[in-house]
C-alpha cells in the first residue's frame, strides 16, 4: 500500500469523523485528503498558488472547494468567521515559517468540540533525505507547548511509522526502511 494512503487513513481515523463535519484541510496540495473522507462531510481546502500543470492546478482551477492563499499569513479573511469542526494540517506545518500564527488561528475558528489534526515528519527518521522546503523540524514536546500557547490541549500524539522502499533514497535495494512521522490531535480545553 502507498505509504501516503496510509498516513491518511491513520489521520482521518484519529479524527473520529462521523460524516456531517465541516473541514477544512490546510496545505491541501491535490485534495488528496478528500478521498479518504465521507461524502457527506462539507470540505474546504486552502493551499499556496502553484505554477503548472504537474502539481494539480487544472484540478484546483476545477474545484470551488479550494481557496489559494498564502498560508504565511494565516487564515483566508472569507472563512475566518466561520467554524470547522476538524481542521487538517497534514505534512504542512514544518514549511510554514509563522507556523504559531496560523494554529493560533486555527484555534479560532474551530467548533466547541473540534479538532485539529497534524502531521509533520519528525526527527527520529530512520531514512534522512531531508526536503528544502522544511522550514522547523518538530518533536513531540513542540506540539505540547504549541497546544498550550493557543488555548488547546493534546487528545493524541504519537509516532506513526510508515514502511517505504528504500529505492525511494534511490539505493538500488529490495529492502524498506520505516519513516517516522508525529500524528498529533488537538482540541478545546
Amino acid at each position: 500500500m502507498d505509504p501516503e494512503n496510509i498516513r491518511f487513513r491513520k489521520t482521518v481515523k484519529a479524527a473520529e469523523l462521523k460524516g456531517n463535519e465541516s473541514i477544512l484541510d490546510l496545505g491541501c496540495g491535490r485534495c488528496k485528503l478528500k478521498e479518504f473522507l465521507p461524502n457527506s462531510v462539507r470540505y474546504t481546502g486552502v493551499d499556496f498558488p502553484k505554477k503548472g500543470k504537474d502539481y494539480g492546478l487544472n484540478l484546483h482551477a476545477k474545484n470551488k472547494d479550494v481557496i489559494f492563499w498564502n498560508l504565511e499569513k494565516g487564515l483566508p479573511r472569507k472563512i475566518k468567521n466561520k467554524k470547522f469542526d476538524v481542521i487538517f494540517l497534514l505534512e504542512v506545518l514544518e514549511h510554514i515559517e509563522n507556523f504559531k500564527t496560523l494554529v493560533s488561528e486555527c484555534a479560532k475558528v474551530l467548533s466547541k468540540r473540534g479538532k485539529i489534526v497534524i502531521t509533520t515528519p519528525s526527527n527520529n527518521r530512520l531514512v534522512k533525505t531531508e526536503d528544502k522546503g522544511h522550514i522547523h523540524c518538530f518533536r513531540k514536546t513542540n506540539f505540547e507547548n504549541l497546544a498550550n500557547e493557543v488555548g488547546l490541549k493534546i487528545k493524541l500524539i504519537k509516532g506513526i511509522f510508515i514502511k517505504i522502499p528504500i529505492l525511494h533514497i534511490f539505493i538500488p535495494s529490495n529492502s524498506v526502511c520505516y519513516n517516522e512521522n508525529i500524528l498529533c490531535v488537538m482540541q478545546k480545553k
